[in-house]
């Protein structure tokens, strides 16, 4: 009860938390997209790493109107997802 009492004294304050949740949405989601680290935890996934890497790379390029390059880029990350061949 004293959460919704609280929420209800500060509703200006959860109404701005609130909207700055939903518009940094995306930044958060990819931030932990690998995993927050701690004790105890997993090793970083390399594929995930490789993956963040090849998007902020696209992102780069695009910024820098460097279109070949990412397109390059872009085709590149997209191997990513290929089957490998077997030998």
């Amino acid at each position: 009860m004293a959460l919704i009492e609280w929420i209800r004294g500060n509703l200006p304050l959860v109404g701005i938390i609130a909207a700055a949740g939903i518009y940094f949405w995306p930044n958060i989601k990819t931030a932990f997209a690998g995993g927050i680290s701690g004790s105890g935890s997993k090793q970083p996934d390399e594929f995930l790493d490789t993956v963040d890497a090849a998007r902020d790379l696209i992102k780069y390029l695009e910024t820098a109107k460097d279109e070949e390059g990412a397109t390059a880029a872009r085709k590149a990350a997209a191997r990513l997802f290929e089957p490998q061949e077997k030998k």
